[in-house]
């Protein structure tokens, strides 16, 4: 069987994606093959194509459950021989399935990465005819990455348990920046053929709103789209839950899924939600992996994700097939507080201090990006592509910073007002108390630590928001850092 006709028999199709045949072509040539292909531009297909055609095994490592699940009940819906082996099977359920890996009985065996630890399992693999071994979530092996994982530091010894002829090795990511890239090379040790596509989506409307309710602009912006497939993103499993039941309360039909359901009550939803029943998905970031509904025309990220990478990858979810979509962040600066809760877990891991350390650092830099992304006025389309690294014109006519008509007005008075009470107030303040310095508040903050007495006290004419905006955009512009909980 070659590719074409893998193509035509298993997936009913007459022709590949832009990139598709490039990329099956380098794997099918036993090159070690890495590929950067953005959210809905048909990845998985470019490593099971290979798995048809070769005669043994591929194995695909994924960081999620839910994610190879629904791979393999993709596959066994076109009769493509798929098993999974995680933490949802019992000891007799694995026992089976790894009989049927010895037996060459099956085509596509996904593994979470921590079955990596057992030597017993290693040993099977290692023994058995494997054709193709497939990362997914690539970037997850970099601690540079948005996603990183410890376990998948247990890929790189066990590809360096294979003797003689080694299975060729393909990694796959939506989104990674250079120094991801080179991280999962030098991780790896390996000279992977390279495959990079596009990141801008220009059938897609990006907007930031600045919210002081964002469950107001929440139920406006559902309302305005009332009538098309809606994904909203929360960050937390609580307020997934908080969102669903006050909207579904309010009549608004919704479904839940978070990693918290158990997998009959998050098929329920999703079934619900891919069938139309309801047109809004209150989820976590869980939520998206290998589902596949092209006809998503509105995604809502409800307070900062944690990093570009998660907010492209989500928004890459709207529209798949082409058609006008739109992408909202709805965001507070007090959403933080959720943000580096989750940065600050990062103690719980099973890591050194020095890598604690190290990991932290990295994720409120990607959290910084996120806000810079939030409060930029450049457009946002040449925003987040530029951060993958890529050229783009600096007008799209499609985002809100491109179309909201502004004019220019000198803070540069303002600007030295910050960075002078910055500097007063011995940086142990945030952009609040700033701001209400510089414009003369007189509430209990100023008055219990005496910053009237300041010399840049009541010394602008413009309101706090004003000033707020001046301190976002000299962070942007790297004049001053944000440290969130230092």
């Amino acid at each position: 069987m070659d590719k074409y006709e893998a193509l035509k028999k298993y997936f009913n199709f007459e022709n590949f994606r832009e990139g598709q045949e490039n990329i099956i072509d380098s794997i099918l040539d036993k090159k070690d093959t890495l590929c950067i292909l953005p959210t809905g531009g048909g990845k998985s297909l470019c490593f099971q194509i290979p798995a048809l055609v070769f005669e043994g095994l591929t194995v695909v490592i994924s960081p999620l459950i839910s994610l190879m699940i629904d791979q393999v009940m993709n596959l066994s819906k076109r009769n493509i021989e798929a098993r999974y082996l995680n933490s949802t099977l019992s000891f007799s359920e694995q026992k089976k399935i790894l009989e049927e890996v010895a037996n060459n009985k099956i085509k596509l065996l996904y593994i979470a990465p921590e079955k990596l630890k057992s030597e017993k399992f290693k040993f099977v693999l290692l023994n058995s005819n494997i054709s193709q071994i497939v990362i997914d979530e690539a970037h997850s092996i970099s601690l540079y990455g948005h996603d990183f994982r410890p376990d998948y530091k247990l890929i790189k010894p066990f590809l360096n348990g294979f003797k003689g002829n080694k299975p060729v090795l393909s990694a796959f990511t939506a989104t990674a920046s250079q120094s991801v890239i080179n991280d999962i090379k030098n991780i790896l040790n390996c000279e992977f053929k390279m495959f990079k596509y596009g990141f801008d989506r220009p059938n897609l409307y990006y907007e930031v709103i600045n919210s002081n309710d964002e469950f107001e602009d929440l139920k406006r912006l559902l309302v305005e789209n009332k009538d098309v497939s809606i994904i909203v993103y929360a960050l937390t499993r609580r307020l997934c839950e908080a969102l669903y039941y006050k909207l579904n309360k309010l009549g608004f039909k919704v479904a839940l899924y978070h990693g918290g359901l158990d997998n009959e009550i998050k098929e329920y939803y999703n079934n619900l939600f891919m069938t139309d029943q309801k047109n809004i998905m209150i989820a976590s970031s869980a939520y998206g992996l290998g589902i596949d509904k092209s006809s998503v025309r509105v995604v809502i990220n409800y307070g900062f994700p944690m990093s570009l990478e998660d907010l492209s990858q989500q928004q890459g979810r709207c529209s798949r097939d082409g058609n006008r979509g739109k992408c909202y962040l709805i965001y507070n600066l007090k959403d933080l507080r959720a943000n580096n809760f989750f940065i600050n877990k990062v103690d719980d891991y099973d890591l050194d201090n020095d890598t604690k350390k190290a990991l932290k650092k990295v994720k409120r830099e990607k959290l910084r990006e996120v806000v810079g992304y939030a409060t930029t006025k450049r457009c946002l389309h040449e925003y987040l592509v530029s951060h993958f690294g890529e050229l783009f014109m600096s007008y799209c006519n499609n985002c809100s910073n491109c179309l909201r008509h502004t004019k220019t007005v000198d803070y540069l008075y303002e600007a030295k007002l910050v960075i002078d009470t910055i500097k007063l107030t011995h940086e142990k303040f945030g952009s609040n108390t700033i701001s209400k310095i510089i414009t003369g508040s007189k509430d209990q903050t100023i008055k219990e630590h005496f910053l009237y007495k300041l010399k840049t006290y009541n010394r602008s004419i413009h309101t706090t928001n004003d000033i707020k905006e001046v301190i976002s955009n000299l962070i942007n512009d790297g004049y001053i850092d944000r440290t969130y909980d230092e």
